[in-house]
């Protein structure tokens, strides 16, 4: 679950990652949808900024995109879970 979470919060980053992403995992382009509009909420609204806190620009990162999927009270579908899963399983592999 917390290797979905990180590729679905960086999806919320920029177009072009959201883009590339949801070509690999179309099920979650819902999902990633609720993302992308809570990040932007969050930073017209000043609670998300780059200079909010402290650390690298990767920490800072991730306790922003925190501050997003902790806003959202939805789940990703049970078919996003799993191709993410055998995504990240390397079941997308030929061996």
């Amino acid at each position: 679950m917390n290797s979905f979470v990180v590729i679905l919060l960086l999806v919320s980053l920029s177009v072009a990652n959201s883009h590339n992403i949801m070509s690999i995992f179309p099920t979650c382009n819902e999902f990633s949808q609720l993302m992308s509009e809570k990040f932007k909420e969050l930073r017209d609204n000043g609670e998300i900024t780059r200079d909010s806190c402290q650390g690298s620009r990767a920490e800072c990162m991730k306790v922003n995109m925190e501050k997003v999927r902790c806003a959202i009270d939805a789940e990703p579908s049970e078919e996003c879970m799993a191709e993410v899963q055998t995504f990240m399983k390397g079941g997308i592999c030929s061996k």
